[in-house]
This record gives structure tokens, sequence and C-alpha cells, in this order.
């Protein structure tokens, strides 16, 4: 077979005894005059093989308790709703039959309200959720700055501006990548902009995305977050505002589905600052 190409991936022992990953490419050449021979290029893989095992280990074992998690949602939302609607029932038949009430009274039917109306939000989402948690799909090599681009364009940003200042290649799920960022700057658009509008001083006007030693990291230079909140951030529910305390809770777990860490910092500007450790 003149000219034919063989490419093979496999275990080969080094000089020490112990073994490594190669990828080995052959070339047909004896039909040359000049070499006559099989060109062989060999490459160690054997750090991209062990993160491929790595990774599909750990998609393997959340596929098996995907469909589990997703049931057990689909239950406890199903089971919520009955307990939901006779608690809404009786806080209005409490509400007419007190009329006119203290101010006091008033704003405990209020929270009441409110408490119900947050928790049937948490039961129609919690499907979902389970979806979001581990819709983790093969890993292919993303460019950085094509993914945080596409997020910027779904969401509505208004008047913040998106500045790129350095890319990196990662190797993940780019539909849940997209929905990584696209959460990230809702949450700036939600508490950096919505939330501060009687006070301009603190509205977000930037969102920077970069690449770092170990991963990659969106900034904002809105009001920032304080220290005391960054340990329940990314908690299910936890909102430090208006927000419907989803968002981060689903970007944690995207990023930890990929074997990634996630924190929160303060930015250079004072604003919020999130980081993601792809090197886990």
């Amino acid at each position: 077979n003149p000219g034919a190409e063989l490419q093979v991936e496999c275990p080969a022992r080094t000089t020490d005894g112990s073994y490594c990953w190669v990828d080995a490419r052959g070339n047909n050449h004896l039909d040359d005059p000049l070499l006559e021979g099989v060109m062989v290029t060999v490459r160690d893989i054997t750090h991209q093989k062990q993160y491929e095992q790595k990774l599909a280990r750990t998609t393997a074992r959340l596929q098996r308790k995907n469909e589990q998690l997703e049931r057990l949602a689909q239950i406890v939302s199903h089971d919520l709703q009955t307990p939901l609607s006779t608690a809404e029932k009786l806080t209005g038949l409490l509400r007419a039959d007190l009329g006119a009430v203290d101010p006091a009274v008033e704003q405990s039917l209020e929270d009441l309200e409110t408490t119900h109306q947050r928790l049937r939000e948490f039961a129609d989402h919690l499907p979902r959720l389970a979806r979001e948690s581990t819709g983790v799909g093969k890993a292919t090599i993303c460019d950085l700055q094509t993914i945080a681009e596409a997020a910027w364009s779904v969401v509505e940003t208004g008047v913040l501006d998106l500045q790129i200042e350095s890319t990196c290649r990662l190797s993940g799920d780019p539909s849940r990548l997209q929905r990584v960022f696209e959460n990230l700057f809702q949450n700036t658009v939600t508490h950096g902009v919505e939330a501060v509008d009687s006070d301009q001083s603190y509205t977000a006007t930037t969102v920077r995305v970069g690449a770092t030693d170990n991963g990659f990291y969106i900034a904002d230079d809105g009001p920032g977050i304080r220290p005391e909140q960054r340990d329940e951030l990314f908690e299910y529910g936890m909102s430090t505002g208006s927000g419907s305390g989803f968002g981060l809770a689903i970007v944690r777990t995207i990023t930890e589905a990929h074997g990634w860490t996630i924190g929160a910092v303060d930015s250079n500007t004072g604003g919020a600052r999130f980081e993601v450790d792809t090197t886990q």
C-alpha cells in the first residue's frame, strides 16, 4: 500500500520498565527510492490519556446518577404541590377573615406569601435543575473567547460592555460551558446593574473575561460580594438580592461536573470576580 498512513494509540514500555501512552503514526515510503522504509513518529500522550480516563470515569458516574436524580426531583416537585396549594389557600382564607389588620400582621402575611412563592418556584425548577446539574456531554477542545462571546450574545446585557483580556483552550462540554458564562453574565446584570439603580456610582459597566495560569475568570466592576456571603453563594436557593438563587448554583454544579472548582473574590475594581480552576 504505497503512501498508506496508519495511526494507533497504545501503551508502550519505557527504558525504566514503566509504561506510558503514545500516539504512533506510520507512513509507507517503501516505494520512495530515498527512504525505502516506513516512517514512524511517536508522541507521548500519557497526560492526555490520564485526563480523558479521569473525565470518562466522572462522566460515567454522573450518567449513572442522572436518571435517579431526575426521578427524585420529579417526585419531590410533585409531592410539594399539594401542601403548597393548601398553605396558599389557607393564607388567602386567613387574609379574608382578618380583613383590615395591624401593619405588623400584614407584614407577616406578606412574608408568608413570599415564602410560599419561593417554595413554588423551587418546586417548579427542581426537575430542570437536576438536568442542568448532570447534563455534561463528551469533552471537546473549546476556545474561551468563542464561548464567552456566544454566551454574551444571548443574554440581555443592556449597556454592559464585554472585554476579552486573554483567551485559552478548554477541554469540556461547549454547551454546558456556555451556560456557565450565561449565568455569570446574568448575575452581573441582576446584582450589578438592576439592583443598584438607586446608586449609579456602584453600577457595573464592564465585564472582563480572561485566562489564568490555572483556568479562567469572569470579573465585573459592580458593587461586589460581601465576604460573609461567599461561603454560601453557590448554594441552591441562595440569593443576595432579587435573583432566584439558582443561577450560581447551576454554575457550580456544571463546573464540578467537569472536575473543576469555582470561587468568588474581589475584582481589581472592587466588583465580583469568579475564578474557575480547571487543573483539579
